[in-house]
């Protein structure tokens, strides 16, 4: 029998809801969402739009996350590779596979 799309993920996801800054390699704004979805090994985001992000391109996610002390937030960054692009409606979502982490 085949294996389904979750089967063969090697992190579970989990349903999240956190904002995030999409950020090209120099620096620049590329644009800002909410993520749905969270791993060890990569995100999926939904933004109003996202222009010029092709499959593959290479990015910078900033995500504000709950500080493991419980108390606050804290900014987390990935290098990420854009491995899916989907239009949804006014909206885009954004799959995103982490390279490494950043900081």
């Amino acid at each position: 029998m085949p294996q389904s799309e979750h089967d063969r993920r090697r992190s579970i996801r989990e349903a999240t809801s956190y904002h995030v800054t999409l950020r090209s390699a120099e620096g620049e704004v590329l644009t800002e969402g909410m993520t749905t979805n969270f791993s060890n090994e990569g995100a999926f985001l939904v933004t109003k739009n996202a222009p010029g992000l092709p499959v593959d391109c290479e990015t910078v996610l900033e995500v504000q996350m709950p500080s493991e002390q419980g108390q606050g937030e804290q900014m987390h960054r990935f290098k990420c590779r854009v491995v899916r692009f989907r239009e949804m409606g006014k909206l885009v979502g954004l799959g995103l596979e982490f390279v490494e982490q950043i900081d």
